[in-house]
């Protein structure tokens, strides 16, 4: 933790009442000897500090009066009346914990209630502000040898110097050197800004680099200073890394076991009813800086260029974020979530064991798998519609259960149990004119899948009058027995015979005993393909009865803000105008459904 700055206080250094007519040779030889440290202070290879950071003789001098006033003041410790409740979750109250001694030293006290959860007992009572600037010198002010002596002073004395504004002040900036009683100079050049574009276009000639101008820089700097040398070569530019969201702040790093073990016995509480969940992306943490989401991905071309190493720091960004979602869904009481399936970048095409992270990404899953099972979270996959076990292409169904594969992988590395609970939901896919036949390709590369991966796939039923029904669906189930996911909207498209209700009860009867049976909800919205989802959900949400024991999935467009809408957590937007027609399908969109209509 940062340390705290400092408490308030008036301390004001008064100059020395000393004539600048009156300094002798000694003073001033006494103040270039302690000018050293200064001189050392200002080389630029010192201190790795934010390029943001203004830094000067004033910064210097107002760091100066900071750090002593840090190592003198005391923070009281006032005791309240009554022991506030925190509302810190377990891994938070550890951490406060953990760091009991940093909290003390600022003033603040904790004590246990009868449950052994943290309350805050007291807090400090001193007026917290800076001062540190209010002391300082403003820069132009006439100084007096006694001010110039302890501004020195101040200078000698400090724990960590800042750098100096060797660029920011120009190019006669000097980088002073005291060697013994004589005083050198080493001008600073300052390298030639580049242009920035402007809408106009720049002509041949001032494109070209002036190659004179270094020349006219040295030959300035040789009639300035004596001893000068050339200004060194411009370092080329190196791209700038975006930068990821720290490690958990509830954590500090990969939790340890002990910290895994204290955490047993949390309970989570009853389920709500009904069970909302959502899916894939997390809007509100998206659009955070920077920003939290699991689905970073790239092109192939990318891949081929920067490799494997750079597709696992992608993996592990992901798989980082992951427990990130985790938390925030525990803070708003949301137990069902679906992962994207980009957590790993082009999943099922390599052996994730091989990545350089896949250490880091392993630890990693292995505690957002026990994050989501302290919170009692069910977490589920969604691969693409690019999946089709039924293909006639036997290429395409070997890459269709690689992926389902790699899928189940990650829950393996998550250590959940092989069960629908944790389920890979798919589509059968294509019909390629033979339902039947079809179906029976689905089933035999369906049998042919590892048992701890079979064990999580489920199938849903589609959106389209010639695709696989509810009906349809049974009949697969009969030859295999995979689970049924039923989608209440794609019924309204593919009914198969059936009543809403007597599909959806049958659906749900295909799942294994001790499993929560899922089902998908989403609606039309006006101006949009009737088969397209809206942005938000309203019901009502007529689960006939069962809505106690199926987990519904929101597929909305804005995620969790539609579950949070659904639930009256927050109200709905306004609508605003809506189209006259529907907006045609896109040739992107069309593609996409191709496979339905095979």
């Amino acid at each position: 933790m940062e340390a705290l700055w400092c408490q308030a206080c008036e301390t004001h250094l008064d100059d020395d009442q000393e004539d600048e007519s009156g300094a002798e040779a000694q003073d001033l030889a006494s103040l270039a000897r302690r000018s050293r440290y200064r001189a050392a202070s200002m080389a630029p290879s010192l201190g790795a500090r934010s390029q943001d950071d203004k830094a000067g003789p004033k910064t210097d001098d107002e760091k100066a009066n900071f750090e002593r006033l840090q190592s003198e003041v005391k923070f009281g410790c006032q005791p309240l009346l009554t022991s506030q409740k925190l509302d810190l979750c377990p891994m938070e109250e550890l951490v406060v914990r953990e760091n009991m001694d940093v909290f003390r030293l600022n003033g603040f006290d904790f004590c246990d209630d009868e449950n052994g959860h943290l309350r805050l007992a007291s807090v400090p009572f001193s007026v917290l502000a800076s001062r540190a600037c209010r002391s300082s010198i403003m820069i132009g002010k006439h100084l007096t040898l006694g001010t110039m002596r302890r501004v020195v002073s101040n200078l000698s004395n400090l724990q960590s110097p800042t750098r100096t504004a060797a660029k920011s002040a120009g190019k006669n900036a000097q980088a002073v050197d005291v060697d013994g009683g004589s005083i050198s100079g080493q001008p600073i050049i300052k390298e030639p800004a580049t242009p920035a574009r402007k809408g106009v276009r720049r002509s041949r000639k001032a494109q070209e680099p002036d190659e004179s101008a270094p020349e006219q820089a040295t030959v300035k700097a040789e009639e300035g200073f004596d001893g000068a040398e050339a200004a060194p070569e411009a370092k080329p530019k190196t791209a700038r890394r975006r930068r990821e969201p720290d490690v958990l702040p509830f954590t500090g790093q990969y939790p340890t076991p002990e910290l895994l073990e204290s955490m047993k016995g949390f309970d989570p509480g009853p389920l709500p009813v009904p069970n909302f969940g959502y899916a894939c992306l997390n809007m509100s943490l998206r659009n955070l800086k920077p920003p939290i989401f699991t689905s970073r991905d790239l092109i192939r071309r990318t891949l081929d260029t920067k490799g494997p190493e750079y597709l696992g720091e992608l993996a592990l960004a992901n798989c980082r974020d992951l427990a990130r979602l985790i938390q925030w869904n525990h803070e708003h009481s949301i137990r069902f979530f679906r992962v994207s399936s980009v957590i790993w970048p082009w999943m099922g095409t390599y052996d994730v064991t091989t990545l350089p992270q896949y250490q880091e990404i392993s630890k990693t899953l292995r505690f957002a798998g026990d994050l989501s099972r302290l919170y009692g979270q069910r977490i589920t996959f969604h691969p693409s519609h690019f999946v089709k076990l039924g293909g006639e292409e036997p290429g395409l169904t070997a890459k269709s259960s690689s992926e389902l594969e790699a899928h189940s992988q990650v829950f393996d590395l998550m250590g959940f149990e092989p069960s629908p609970w944790n389920k890979i939901n798919i589509h059968v896919g294509g019909v390629y004119g033979d339902k039947e036949l079809t179906m029976g390709r689905w089933a035999a590369a369906y049998l042919q899948l590892s048992d701890r991966c079979r064990a999580r796939v489920t199938v849903e039923n589609d959106d389209r009058p010639n695709a696989f029904s509810v009906r349809d669906l049974l009949f697969l189930n009969k030859l295999c027995g995979v689970p049924i996911v039923f989608d209440f909207h794609h019924w309204k498209f593919c009914q198969g015979d059936m009543t809403q209700e007597e599909a959806f009860k049958a659906a749900i009867a295909t799942w294994p005993a001790g499993v929560r049976p899922v089902a998908h909800w989403s609606e039309s919205q006006a101006g949009r393909p009737d088969f397209a989802h809206s942005d938000y959900v309203r019901g009502p949400f007529n689960m006939y009865g069962l809505e106690k024991d199926v987990d519904l999935m929101i597929e909305a467009k804005c995620k969790e803000l539609a579950l949070l809408c659904a639930r009256g957590d927050i109200p709905f937007p306004d609508p605003g105008p809506v189209p006259e027609e529907a907006p045609k399908s896109s040739k992107k969109q069309k593609q996409a459904a191709a496979f339905l209509e095979d």
